[in-house]
């Protein structure tokens, strides 16, 4: 059997305004694609059966959220839009590329940058910034155009 698992390198970020072009966020070095979760409600009473608990699922889900990582490179066009995403509080449009069976497909969204600044700085190593995207709204999954 052959496997169907495919390696990480190439993933791309994309960040542009609502309705707008997008434009790649340039030195990405990791990125998780968003979990959707749902919560429960219990809705155990007496008269749950075999005293076993009983939930339903809520009625919202949450789209989650995206954290990801780049070189840090401070005043650059990408910094600089990076601080100014988390600063102004604007809904962004975003496009995570990842690979798929057959090629590539886009996970395309609307969210908030929450989160973007430099991470450590040993004496050893390279700069790094980390941020995060709070997803708002549903997500679609598509093969890339």
């Amino acid at each position: 059997m052959t496997t169907a698992a495919k390696t990480n390198f190439g993933k791309q970020l994309w960040m542009g305004p609502a309705a707008g072009v997008l434009v790649k966020v340039a030195e990405l070095l990791t990125v998780t694609p968003p979990t959707i979760t749902r919560e429960t409600i219990d809705a155990t009473s007496h008269d749950s059966t075999a005293g076993a608990q009983e939930f339903l699922v809520e009625g919202i889900y949450d789209p989650g959220e995206v954290p990801f990582q780049v070189h840090y490179i401070a005043g650059s066009t990408g910094d600089d839009a990076m601080i100014t995403a988390v600063t102004d509080g604007v809904l962004r449009d975003f496009k995570i590329v990842v690979k798929s069976a057959a090629g590539t497909e886009d996970i395309e969204f609307s969210g908030y940058l929450t989160s973007y600044g430099p991470d450590e700085a040993p004496t050893t190593g390279k700069q790094t910034a980390s941020g995060a995207i709070k997803v708002s709204g549903p997500l679609s999954q598509a093969a890339s155009a």
